[in-house]
């Protein structure tokens, strides 16, 4: 069985090296999420060392301030909403720790959950 696809929003502001390490354990997880880093109001040169040093792939979206975990969440959920969005949809701080295969395990646990809309997933650490 093929595994759907993952959205994932990345909270963050003015920690660009956690960051990047999230975005690249992301990355290899074996189920890769498309990810959106929601940056809540860093400073122009932490936004311009982001902008260099993201994969490929990875989207960057200025708040222009810092809004809080919360609605800089939402601020990814709308882009992703306005980009195709996956059915599943994760959200998670800049200095998440995911274990190998975590995206994939918690997609599979909730889709065994018959209640569960397929929605979103909050991974946090």
């Amino acid at each position: 069985m093929a595994l759907p696809a993952v959205d994932l929003v990345i909270v963050h502001r003015e920690t660009p090296g956690p960051v990047l390490r999230t975005v690249a354990d992301f990355l290899d997880q074996s189920l890769v999420p498309r990810i959106v880093v929601v940056d809540n109001g860093s400073t122009p040169a932490t936004v311009v060392r982001l902008r260099a040093e993201l994969p490929a792939g990875v989207e960057l979206v200025e708040a222009g301030a810092n809004t809080g975990f919360g609605p800089g969440a939402n601020i990814g959920f709308r882009w992703f909403l306005a980009h195709d969005p996956a059915p599943w949809l994760a959200v998670c701080p800049h200095d998440a720790h995911p274990l190998p295969g975590c995206v994939e395990r918690l997609v599979c646990v909730a889709a065994e959950q018959p209640r569960l809309r397929k929605t979103l997933v909050v991974v946090q650490v």
